[in-house]
Order: C-alpha cells, then structure tokens, then sequence
C-alpha cells in the first residue's frame, strides 16, 4: 500500500549536516569554498554566497572551490539550476577540487565552466549512481521495485545531463565536445608511451589506457555513443577514477603539474571570453 512506503533520501554519497562554507573576496576574483557534505543547507549557503558575489560585489566569474565526499541529489541538483540560472545571466562558474571529490561533490566540479576546471595531483575523484538512505532496514518487494525505479530514473537524468554539459550535441552546441576528447587523448596517448611509464602513469593505469583506447583509437562511428556508455559503466562501477581518465573524458579540464595548463587566470578575469569563444585550441 502507498502509506505503507517508508521515506528515503536519495543520495550520491554521506548524508549529513556537517560543512563548512568561507569566500574569499580580492579586487580580481571572488572564491568560494566548500568543505564537508551536499545537503539542503550547505548548497542553500553556496548559493547564497554566489548571489552576494554576483549581485553585491558585481563580480563576472567566481570559483567555488569544493572538498566533499558527496551528499543529497535533491540538494546539488538545486545548486546546478541556481549555478545555470546565473550562467544564462552571463556570469561564469570556475570550479576546483581539493582533496576528495566524490559522488555529489564530484558532479559539482564536473558542473563548474568547460575550460575552468581544475583538481591537483592528489585530488581523488569518485563517480556513482546514486543510493537510498531508508529509515528502517526491513522493506518489501514492492517497496524495493519502487526504490529501483526511482533510482534508475534519478541516475538516467543526472548522466544524461552531465553528458549534455560535457559532450553537448547539435549545431548550436557551444564546443565539439567529442573533438576536445579526441585531441585529450592523443596528447594522453603520446606521453604515456614517451613517458616510460613513469610521472604520467602514477594518475592513469594500462588497463585504463587501453579501455580509453578503445573509445578513442578506434572508428569514428558511434564514437559519441561509445564515450556516453563508458561514462555510464563507470558510474555503475562505483570506483576511483583516475584523473587523467575523467581529464580525457572531459570530465576535468587541468591536472596542475601534469596536463597542458589553461590560460592562467583566465576563470577569474572580467574579460573572460568564455567557452564560445572561436578560439577552442587553448582547452586541449
């Protein structure tokens, strides 16, 4: 019976009301910094902070800088419409990873600015479908079939969007995502062999090299079709992703110390042209 159902809450990661948000404000940038769990308080104080720095400070870009092992779906998918509503306003959103970002906090980097998104070499990054937290640990079939299908439907709708922002698709699309790729993992592909094996294989595995190549080295067609699976496969295998994997997967934008920097400061300028500009060759 439907008032026999138990209520849950869906979730990318840890739920809990532990975080931490400061700014910092300079004459050049604004930066945000987000520390702990993705839950309805802490995204409605990100937000709040991005509306101070975009409506009072009148800043063009900011940067949120995040450090979160993941948190509650409802609460980052209301922080992405909030960061898209700015967006369509013409501000730009720069993202950062500290030392851990998993599940939801690994979305809200993924969700930062093409071209502005960046972790260092001992960020750890996790990609997951999402989980329910119940309040009781005994539940019936049929409240478990209704679980399932909220939870597949939750997990289409957050790839599909995270695939639009990252492999956008049609003649308004802002970049070629899939070329941005191509062009990620033939500088991959070059290093990893010139490299010995060496500084660029401490962030990417020879068993991850060659499940990339088989995207990437093989036909053009279905190309597009292939990259969207294995972005699917590695949400449902629920592990560390290694960073120069999500690097090639657009998933990031600069590795510090290992990938071809972006323009620096480029994120926080006033000028900043955005991701539309003509000029596609700088975000290798």
């Amino acid at each position: 019976m439907e008032s026999q159902m138990m209520s849950q809450t869906i979730t990318f990661g840890p739920s809990a009301e532990n975080f931490n948000v400061s700014r910092t404000l300079t004459s050049q940038y604004s930066r945000i910094r987000f520390n702990g769990l993705v839950s309805e308080p802490s995204m409605q104080m990100v937000a709040d902070t991005m509306d101070e720095a975009f409506s009072y400070y009148h800043y063009d870009s900011i940067e949120i800088e995040i450090n979160s092992p993941g948190g509650d779906a409802r609460a980052l998918d209301y922080l992405l419409e909030h960061c898209e509503n700015w967006r369509v306003a013409g501000r730009k959103i720069a993202t950062r990873g500290g030392l851990t970002c998993g599940s939801a906090g690994a979305l809200m980097l993924s969700f930062g600015d093409i071209g502005t998104r960046q972790v260092s070499k001992s960020t750890e990054l996790l990609f997951h479908h999402s989980r329910a937290m119940m309040e009781k640990a005994f539940v019936t079939a049929h409240v478990a079939e209704q679980m399932a299908i909220q939870l597949n439907a939750l997990d289409r709708k957050m790839v599909d969007t995270l695939v639009n922002h990252i492999l956008p698709h049609g003649d308004d699309a802002a970049f070629d995502g899939l070329a941005l790729m191509q062009n990620r993992y033939h500088w991959l592909n070059v290093n990893f062999q010139e490299s010995g094996e060496s500084t660029i294989s401490e962030h990417i595995s020879r068993k991850e090299m060659l499940l990339l190549r088989h995207i990437f080295g093989g036909p053009e067609v279905k190309k597009r079709e292939r990259v969207i699976e294995y972005i699917r496969s590695r949400f449902q295998a629920d592990k560390r992703m290694a960073l120069l994997e999500a690097y090639v997967l657009n998933l990031i934008d600069e590795v510090r110390g290992v990938t071809p920097s972006n323009e620096p400061g480029a994120c926080f300028n006033r000028t900043f042209r955005g991701y539309k500009d003509k000029d596609r060759s700088r975000w290798l």
